[in-house]
Formats: structure tokens, sequence, C-alpha cells
């Protein structure tokens, strides 16, 4: 069960651990990427060492969870036709741009066109034509 936050713990930590949305190396202050040399621990959000401190499948699920209605929200900004499709076919683009980010996603104009016309078997044959599949 989780505990309650406390704001005091919390107000302490967001002075004193700066907001990293990227992977750093916690020693060097340096982001950390592909063919990166890492002399500390590797560091994310606000002072989390993730190599000391595994994810939780709860803190997994609150961050995929968070992320995902963000990427909903944005199709929905970005793309009219989408609120007018079904659930399962909402589903699928949120995935798809869930796990390519929405500038892949947006890389399928053949099938996102097809979507936007409801040519599903056209979709589809994108959808499937591509290393994403």
């Amino acid at each position: 069960m989780p505990t309650p936050a406390d704001p005091i713990i919390e107000a302490i930590l967001i002075d004193e651990e700066e907001f990293r949305g990227l992977l750093y190396d916690d020693a060097t202050g340096l982001p950390i990427g592909p063919g990166s040399i890492v002399k500390g621990n590797p560091t994310s959000l606000y002072g989390w060492a993730v190599n000391k401190s595994p994810g939780t499948k709860a803190e997994g699920l609150f961050i995929m969870r968070n992320r995902y209605t963000a990427v909903e929200v944005n199709l929905a900004t970005e793309y009219e036709w989408f609120a007018t499709l079904s659930a399962p076919r909402q589903a699928v683009l949120v995935c798809m741009a869930y796990q390519l980010g929405l500038g892949g996603l947006g890389g399928f104009t053949a099938m996102l066109h097809a979507c936007s016309v409801g040519a599903w078997p056209t979709a589809a044959t994108e959808m499937l034509d591509s290393h994403w599949a």
C-alpha cells in the first residue's frame, strides 16, 4: 500500500534534486544515451538511481497510464477524425504512438490517411508492411 505524500519531504527533495526527465549519470550530470560510459549511477526524475532501486510494477503502470493518456489527448488534438473511431481502433493508434512516438506514428502517412477515410483493409496492410509490425 503506498504511503501518503509527505509535503515536507517532497519540498526538500524537489529543492535538492533537480527534475531530470531523461536518464543521466549522477557523477557527471551528463545524459546517458547509446554508447555512454557511466561513472556514477544511471539516475532519472528526482534523483532516482535506477540501478540501486529498481522501479516497481505499480510505478511502471502509473507512468505508462499517464503517458498513454497524454498520447491519446495529443492524437485527438492532431487528428480531428480520431474521436470518431471505435475504441479498438483508437487503442491501436494510441499503442502505436506510445511505442513509436507521435513523430514515428506520423511517418505512417498512408495508414493515417486510410484511417481518416475508413479504409480499414488499407490501414491494416500499411501497418503490417512496416518494421513496427
